[in-house]
């Protein structure tokens, strides 16, 4: 939430649309209260001492609110995020934590792609189960660091260097989140083309 709150700042510095914006900020805002809370959570999540708060969620209607705000956090001319195709089920969720679970892939997506971003979404049902797929095309993951990534407080290097900011939560708190909800996240990554995180949950 911080660094989005800094882009949309940055946003509006250059004229971009004040209404939309304002209304980012005012919602990441509350979502950082959320984040705050999340680290509370994860806390008690290691501990066992943790309870979803469940209900029917569509999920299109959820991942194109997800995807719309992330767009209009974007800097650059070329840089998009398109909704490939989602299909729509009715979930089991807590709804909060599992937006921010997905909206944190998304933000990783966006930090490691690179000078442009470039990132597609697509959603379908499988049998039983509904999988998200966040693909980026951006600096991929060594092979090294794969079995790293959702450690809490990792954060991707090249070189010496840690690129872009963050604590290092974002995707130990989304697996633990999708875990949590009988799921899984899967990645598959190439150097330099790109990474793929495929969330699948259970269809009751």
């Amino acid at each position: 939430p911080v660094s989005t709150i800094k882009i949309a700042i940055k946003n509006l510095q250059k004229g971009a649309d004040q209404s939309a914006l304002f209304k980012i900020i005012e919602e990441e805002n509350e979502r950082m209260e959320d984040y705050i809370q999340s680290v509370l959570d994860l806390s008690k999540i290691r501990h066992k001492n943790f309870n979803l708060n469940l209900k029917s969620v569509e999920m299109r209607p959820m991942i194109e609110d997800i995807v719309n705000k992330e767009r209009l956090l974007l800097c650059g001319t070329e840089d998009r995020i398109e909704i490939v195709h989602v299909e729509n089920t009715v979930l089991s969720t807590d709804e909060s934590h599992l937006r921010n679970a997905i909206s944190n892939i998304i933000e990783n997506a966006r930090v490691y792609s690179g000078d442009v971003v470039n990132i597609e979404i697509t959603a379908q049902k499988n049998q039983n189960q509904y999988q998200i797929s966040i693909k980026d095309h951006g600096i991929g993951i060594p092979p090294a660091e794969l079995n790293l990534i959702f450690d809490r407080f990792y954060r991707g290097q090249q070189g010496n260097l840690y690129y872009g900011k963050g604590t290092g939560l974002g995707l130990n708190y989304a697996q633990r989140i999708v875990q949590l909800h009988s799921g899984s996240i899967e990645v598959k990554s190439i150097e330099s083309e790109g990474s793929t995180f495929i969330i699948t949950l259970p269809i009751e």
